[in-house]
């Protein structure tokens, strides 16, 4: 009887502390600003190691900045499947409806009796909205994407961008720099192309390429601020005097979107969470989650100051399998915490950052780089695998010789597989997987109100509450059809035309005419621009999302309104 008094009174302070919301989430008051965190690829252990490795540096430090506000788990799923890819399982978070592997923001086909959720399969392969859009075009807020690798990755493209090809990176970098962002940091120079720059400087928008101090200077709250080609270094790696922090970034964000009076909603990835998983690299993912942590940290202290502000911090999918303990490790419940904790606290550098090292010092540094970066010296085989391997620049050995090729991993040649292998060895965490897994991930929700989604939930329930925090619950899939029409439904009384672009067939153009006045439009793929003319006079229309050409179903999609331009 006294136990079932205690759990009464357990669960009573419980829910009188944290209010459930409703599968449903028609109660859920709307907020000014929301911080959607997403850490890419982070299983769950990496929180552990993270809080360990912190306390055994200070053992004041006890908590990560989330922990307080960790509240259930989300089932992360693709269309048909339980192992989500990036495309699918943000796109869904966004915009509540399930997606295949690959999609970014996309209508999913109907797969019959495999189908892991709602699909309408008349509207596949079409964009469905999201709730950026939503918040901007609908609620006036101001929208910002902040992430380490390119703009056009599928997590920061879920966000901004639709297409069912989450490689085809011309076409979402174009989508995304028409999409109305008042602030883009990322990386991905390659992707932002001189046009879309210009555009993006016609249109009142700062525009920064690997230049920090630029990015710390501009006063516009118009920004985009790029860094490297591809991804920026891992945070272990990176050049504090050329490279911005994850957190800093997010400051710099938060400080631009919260100008606007009705608020913002701004997503931040912590993006090379997921290389470092997919390479087994325990010091990268270390590395990456403490970034994305002190990111965390500068959303809630926000949060906690601004009384408006909801932060969700949530994984797109589980990657690596990693575990602390592992095959073969002798005397696991005997080992003291400096002997699981004592040598991963000494890493300073990752994987990458050991490969540049090892290859511009001479082969007589191997151990005094591995000593000093990583706390351990290379046993003798270690030592002579180094020296067989084929990538390795400073090998003493001639490449004739070398006959060591370890198989490359996800994202990282055959060199970094090894390197990375070998740090790995050095600890006592295992891995199950190169790739995604497909177990639930965590939740952290923090809400003015105390209204969280504890408990387990699936993507699309997820989403419902975000969508309820900008009041769109049950209000996203009348917005996404007025926005995203296709094109012959819009305009059954005029002629249309699909204009072939030979240049990239991606980027075509549709021509409507109305016969009657003489008034016809020229709608461009992928962007905001559309040319009204009437009377051989030529008007620019600037409109408040992007028409998307699909060519799966040669169809643009595009907003109702605009058949009122001809009539």
């Amino acid at each position: 009887m006294k136990k079932i008094f205690f759990i009464s009174i357990c669960v009573f302070l419980y829910t009188g502390n944290v209010k459930s919301a409703k599968d449903d989430f028609n109660n859920v008051k709307p907020v000014r600003n929301v911080i959607l965190m997403i850490p890419d690829g982070t299983p769950y252990s990496i929180l552990s190691v993270t809080r360990w490795t912190n306390w055994y540096k200070d053992h004041n430090k006890t908590n990560l900045s989330i922990d307080p506000y960790l509240c259930g788990f989300i089932r992360s799923n693709t269309a048909v499947g339980p192992i989500a890819d990036s495309g699918s399982s943000t796109s869904c978070y966004v915009s509540g409806h399930v997606q295949p592997t690959g999609f970014i923001g996309t209508y999913s086909p109907d797969f019959g009796d495999k189908n892991l959720g709602f699909i309408d399969g008349k509207k596949a392969y079409g964009p469905v909205a999201n709730v950026f859009e939503a918040a901007h075009q609908l609620k006036g807020k101001s929208t910002g994407l902040v992430a380490t690798v390119s703009f056009t990755h599928a997590t920061p493209a879920d966000c901004s961008a639709h297409y069912y090809k989450r490689s085809k990176t011309d076409i979402i970098a174009t989508q995304i720099v028409h999409n109305n962002f008042d602030v883009v940091l990322s990386s991905g120079n390659k992707d932002l192309s001189n046009e879309n720059e210009q555009y993006l400087k016609d249109n009142g928008y700062d525009v920064v390429r690997n230049d920090i101090e630029a990015m710390r200077r501009s006063t516009n709250n118009k920004l985009w601020a790029l860094f490297h080609r591809e991804q920026m270094p891992y945070d272990f790696d990176r050049d504090v005097n050329k490279d911005p922090s994850l957190a800093e970034m997010t400051e710099i964000a938060i400080n631009k979107l919260n100008k606007n009076k009705k608020g913002f909603f701004l997503m931040v990835e912590g993006s090379m969470i997921d290389f470092s998983s997919h390479d087994n690299d325990p010091s990268g993912m270390l590395s990456e989650y403490s970034a994305f942590e002190k990111a965390c940290e500068v959303a809630v202290e926000f949060a906690k100051k601004d009384g408006n502000t909801t932060v969700i911090v949530i994984p797109d999918h589980n990657c690596g399998g990693m575990t602390i303990g592992k095959y073969h490790l002798k005397s696991y419940t005997a080992l003291n915490y400096e002997d699981i904790f004592g040598g991963i606290a000494k890493f300073t550098r990752t994987t990458e950052g050991m490969i540049k090292l090892l290859n511009s010092n001479p082969y007589t540094e191997v151990q005094n780089l591995f000593k000093k970066y990583m706390g351990f010296e290379l046993t003798d085989k270690e030592l002579d695998n180094l020296y067989h391997c084929a990538d390795y620049k400073q090998s003493p050995l001639p490449k004739e010789v070398r006959n060591l090729k370890p198989k490359a991993t996800w994202h990282n040649s055959s060199f970094s597989a090894f390197i990375s292998h070998v740090i790995a060895d050095h600890t006592p965490f295992g891995f199950s997987s190169d790739t995604h897994t497909g177990e639930d991930v965590f939740l952290a929700v923090m809400n003015p109100n105390n209204q969280v989604p504890a408990g387990y939930h699936t993507n699309v329930e997820l989403s419902h509450y975000i969508q309820s925090l900008i009041g769109m619950n049950g209000k996203m899939d009348a917005f996404s059809d007025n926005i995203f029409a296709r094109h012959d439904e819009v305009f059954t009384e005029y002629e249309t035309i699909i204009n072939e672009n030979k240049e990239n067939k991606y980027f075509p153009t549709l021509t409507v005419k109305n016969p009657k006045n003489g008034k016809s439009l020229t709608i461009y793929a992928q962007t905001s621009k559309v040319e009204l003319s009437e009377h051989n006079k030529t008007k620019t229309i600037k409109l408040p999302s992007v028409a998307i050409y699909v060519d799966k179903t040669n169809l643009f999609y595009l907003p109702k309104n605009l058949v009122n331009y001809l009539k």
